[in-house]
């Protein structure tokens, strides 16, 4: 099964086994803006697919995934919201950017790739923040106004 989204919706999504992969169209709009909550919450024991051609926004991020995973943000996709708006835990996990990604990204250990059209902007620390074993890179434009463009904690390899 899948879950897609073309519409609009303003108390989030907690997504279920069924939900995988999670597909936003560029007419779908997923906002949270309780305290505490992502736009898009993948719990443990699955690793999440997440594909947005929309927006995706939350207070506390827009998108974690508790149990690792895969986001792509598409060229007409924007992700925005928290400190962390995009954290994907637990197992390795992937970000591909084509879009617009305000926050800092977040992951275990895992790849980044910021395309050429792709912009990553934070005001929070780092734009992107890898604990483990990483590979970054970024073709586009990749800014932290307070801290690193990319901090590899666990050693890896940038390509810019």
């Amino acid at each position: 099964m899948s879950l897609i989204i073309s519409g609009t919706t303003s108390t989030g999504v907690s997504l279920v086994t069924g939900d995988n992969p999670v597909s936003i169209t560029s007419s779908g709009y997923v906002n949270n803006n309780t305290s505490g909550n992502y736009g898009i919450a993948g719990p443990a024991g699955t690793a999440w697919t997440v594909t947005n051609a929309g927006t995706i926004a939350g207070k506390n991020g827009a998108v974690s995934l508790a149990a690792g995973g895969a986001v792509t943000n598409q060229i007409t996709g924007t992700i925005t919201g928290g400190n962390n708006v995009i954290s994907i835990s637990g197992a390795s996990g992937s970000v591909t950017n084509a879009g617009v990604i305000v926050g800092q990204v977040e992951l275990n250990s895992g790849t980044a790739s910021n395309l050429v059209t792709g912009t990553i902007r934070s005001t929070f620390e780092n734009a992107i923040y890898i604990f483990g074993p990483a590979f970054v890179t970024n073709a586009g434009s990749l800014v932290s106004s307070i801290q690193n463009g990319v901090r590899l904690a666990d050693g890896g390899a940038t390509t810019n």
